[in-house]
Formats: C-alpha cells, structure tokens, sequence
C-alpha cells in the first residue's frame, strides 16, 4: 500500500473511532471513569436501601406494638367503664350495661329500670322517660370520666328533667365523683333549688339572677 493509501485508511479509522466515541457518549477513557462513578453510587445506593428497608421494618414492628398496647389500654377502658356504669345504675336500683364497637366507633346503652323484671338485657335510650334517660346519663358521664384525663369537666342543666329522687341520687354520685378525683375541677350548672343537697369545705356555689327569666341560676364546682 501506498503513503496516500494509508493516510486515507488511517483518516477513515480515525473518523470511525470519532462516531463511535460520539455514539458511546465518549471517550474510552470517560467511559472507564464514567463506570467506575457509577459503581461507587450504586453501591452507596444499595447500602443506604438496605438501611432503610431495615429502618421500615423497625417502624412497623414499633406500630404493631403500639397498636397492640393501645388496643389492651382501650380494652381496660372500656371494662372499667363498664363496671362503673352498672355500679352507678345500680345506686338507684337500675340494672344496665354499656355497648362498645370499637370498629364501628358506636357507643350505646341499655338500661333497665323496672326491678320486677328479671331480664339484664335492658331497654334502649330511647325508650326510658325524661328522669331515667337523664340518671342514665349521668351515670354513664361519671363511667367515662373516670377514664379520662381533662382537668375540667362541665355540665349544663343536667338535672332539668329528672325528680327529686333521680335528681338527689345524681347530685350525691357527682360531689362523691368530684372528691375522688384529685386535681380535677367540677362545674356543675342546674336552675334547681340546692336546698336539699349537702356539700363539703372544696364546693363553692355561685348564685346568678337571669334578669330576663325573672329564675336564678346556681352553678357550682368543686
């Protein structure tokens, strides 16, 4: 072969290897470099996934735990609640009990107030009258206070349709609910007479006229 011949095949070569670098995104030496980068990243990549993955599973172990404590806790609540409730009914004589669906988020009751029957399965909210309605109420109130942690609780005209007797009863389990619960405050609200309730050295009574009704209203708290 000739000078020019090798010239013209070294050029073709030449231009070959300079559409082959352009393709392959550069040179063979980039390249090298361009690998040996990326293969430091991935395995950064890999080390950091696997941290994670181990991260997430530690998450979800704490969850189900927590989740497992917090269903035991509710399971407490509700049974000390339900305990409550059926020895506050039973202060008037009612037998009674709480229904609970934690799934459904639904809460009801069913009281029987007739001691003649001799059936627990009791009768629904709906069906007592004013003054029974009311006392169950309130009995259930007391039953999830003590379960709760709110340093204030507040009642407005509890006692407006309950007799004397329901009315006398509740105002007793509120005062002695009050005095068992340390650090709590008590604001009880009624337009009743007080006359007959006997109080201790931590209740206050506040008296309030209601120009417009012409009644007084006695909040008080303990």
């Amino acid at each position: 072969m000739t000078a020019a011949k090798l010239d013209a095949r070294i050029d073709k070569l030449a231009e070959e290897q300079r559409r082959f670098e352009q393709e392959a995104g550069g040179s063979r030496e980039e390249i090298t470099r361009a690998w040996a980068q990326a293969v430091q990243e991935y395995k950064a990549a890999t080390r950091q996934f696997k941290e994670l993955k181990r991260f997430c599973t530690m998450l979800k172990k704490t969850l189900l735990h927590r989740q497992h404590r917090w269903a035991a806790f509710r399971k407490l609540i509700t049974s000390k609640a339900k305990i409550m409730f059926t020895y506050m009914l039973g202060e008037r004589g009612f037998r009674g009990h709480i229904l609970v669906d934690h799934k459904t988020k639904g809460l009801d009751i069913n009281v029987e107030p007739d001691l003649s029957k001799s059936s627990n399965k009791g009768r629904q909210a709906k069906t007592l009258s004013g003054g029974e309605k009311s006392f169950s109420t309130v009995c259930l109130l007391l039953a999830i206070w003590e379960a709760m942690g709110s340093p204030i609780r507040c009642l407005d005209e509890f006692d407006v349709f309950m007799d004397n007797v329901n009315r006398d009863i509740s105002m007793k389990m509120m005062i002695q609910a009050a005095g068992r619960s340390v650090g709590k405050q008590f604001i009880l609200i009624t337009p009743q007479a007080m006359g007959n309730v006997q109080f201790g050295d931590d209740v206050k009574i506040h008296k309030m006229s209601d120009p417009e009704r012409g009644q007084t209203t006695l909040p008080f708290g303990s």
